[in-house]
């Protein structure tokens, strides 16, 4: 049964009302006041903070067009820059995350190059942010045991690796499915995208080393804003804090997938973790605002240019088919 106008609003609404509240009632737990002061003292540190969150637009933009291969050519840069700069806003704020941002790509690459070319490679590149995030919270894992033991924190961090792993797994198994299930079989259209998708697909770099290490060096970006952040609200510098404190954030960034821009979900994780981490709640909420206020920037600073920029010259129609037919 289809939903209704008001009932796509609602699946949207609450979610997001959810998360805001859960961010007050942290908020409220850690102490208001508190959080205000920290706040209020590092908004100094926030354009340091923007700078490095911006940073992973480019590298994002860099790992399209290395998966482009030859077909950036025919990817007009101004294009590539709006790809990029909707991905991020989709990522961030829509339910589903970097799903629903991969999502975006093949809608927007899909008439220069062909949807099944489209969508393999943003089949690669979400398996190589699998990769990459599972790298990242490896060692941020380690961070986490040499600041707290092997304990609970340490746990978590290795059941979030192993997911990923799990997971970037299922997605090669299924562009090197031999066929389509027979299930999908009475759906034709549907059945031959799936088989011109996975042969597009079986051409695609799927975990390329280039492309894991700019994912991974967008990831170390938001490792150096954490750790502004920290000294920020007077935690001081820490290394190991800060690899700490993003396993943290992608941790409870999985657990709040559903919520816009996970509000709430990342804050909570960092409250519950920061007593291990040698921190006080109140400076592990501002350490969460501050993330979200560098990311809701670059969304909201995404919508805006991507909707303002245009794709230039349009691609003739029979590239993309041809394409297609060789896929």
């Amino acid at each position: 049964m289809a939903r209704t106008p008001f009932g796509k609003t609602l699946a949207r609404v609450v979610p997001a009302l959810a998360g805001v509240g859960v961010l007050v009632a942290v908020a409220s737990f850690a102490g208001v006041a508190d959080v205000g002061k920290r706040l209020e003292s590092a908004l100094a540190w926030l354009p340091l903070l923007l700078l490095l969150e911006g940073a992973r637009a480019p590298i994002e933009g860099l790992v399209t067009r290395r998966l482009l291969g030859a077909r950036a050519a025919r990817v007009p840069l101004v294009l590539l820059a709006r790809v990029q700069l909707v991905f991020y806003a989709v990522s961030v704020c829509s339910p589903g995350g970097r799903v629903l941002g991969e999502a975006s790509k093949v809608a927007l690459l899909g008439g220069r190059v062909g949807a099944p070319a489209a969508s393999a490679i943003a089949t690669a590149s979400q398996a190589a942010s699998l990769v990459a995030d599972a790298l990242v919270v490896l060692i941020g894992a380690g961070a986490i045991y040499e600041l707290t033991g092997f304990g609970e924190l340490t746990v978590l961090a290795l059941v979030f690796v192993l997911a990923c792993v799990l997971l970037a797994s299922v997605v090669v198994a299924a562009a090197r499915a031999p066929r389509t299930p027979r299930v999908l079989e009475r759906f034709p259209k549907l059945t031959q995208f799936l088989e011109r998708w996975r042969r597009a697909a079986r051409a695609q770099r799927l975990f390329a080393a280039d492309v894991i290490a700019l994912l991974f060096s967008a990831r170390v970006a938001q490792v150096l804003l954490l750790g502004a952040a920290l000294a920020a609200v007077g935690g001081g510098w820490s290394v190991l804090r800060a690899w700490s404190l993003l396993a943290v954030v992608l941790a409870g960034a999985a657990v709040g997938e559903p919520i816009p821009a996970q509000l709430g979900a990342t804050d909570a994780a960092l409250v519950a973790a920061a007593p291990a981490l040698g921190i006080d709640r109140a400076q592990a909420v501002t350490i969460g605002v501050l993330f979200h206020v560098a990311q809701l920037f670059w969304s909201v600073l995404g919508v805006v240019a991507g909707a303002a920029l245009r794709d230039g010259t349009p691609e003739p129609a029979s590239a993309a088919s041809s394409e297609e037919q060789m896929n």
